[in-house]
């Protein structure tokens, strides 16, 4: 017996387009957080550092944690954006919307564990630099459907 799925035809790679795009975009928001860190802590030799509460030790915010960070909001951000385009039909417009609301959010954690005027700039800095990338990004443009030249 041969069984196959009912799965849409790739006629034109869109799909894998899209794919590459977004995972070039998780990318892209990580290398240019990271880029931040090193223009901030190594070139201009300023402090990153960060402490949530005052009984909580200071710490040190060092190049993998921005760098991973980063990987993981662009992948947790490209899944929640694969989930709802499943779900709704206007996903990319509620993503969007949510997306901008998370990273409003998301801005409280600099200002209160920042440890100096620079820190909670920078972390400010590499908030906005991750969540532009991603927001601008991950949806991308809509696709047209293929349009055939007349003469």
């Amino acid at each position: 017996m041969n069984s196959t799925r009912n799965t849409p035809a790739r006629v034109d790679g869109r799909k894998e387009s899209s794919s590459v795009r977004r995972a070039a975009s998780v990318v892209s928001a990580a290398i240019a957080a990271l880029t931040v860190w090193v223009v901030t802590v190594p070139i201009l030799g300023k402090s990153l550092t960060v402490q949530f509460g005052p009984d909580r030790p200071v710490q040190e915010v060092g190049p993998v944690s921005v760098f991973v960070t980063a990987l993981v909001a662009g992948l947790v951000a490209w899944a929640s954006l694969a989930g709802l385009e499943r779900l709704l039909k206007h996903a990319t417009t509620i993503w969007i919307s949510a997306a901008a609301v998370v990273l409003l959010a998301s801005l409280s954690a600099p200002l209160t564990s920042g440890t100096s005027s620079v820190a909670r700039l920078t972390l400010i800095v590499l908030h906005l630099v991750v969540g532009a990338i991603l927001i601008s990004g991950l949806p991308g443009a809509k696709s047209s459907p293929p349009t055939t030249e007349t003469s």
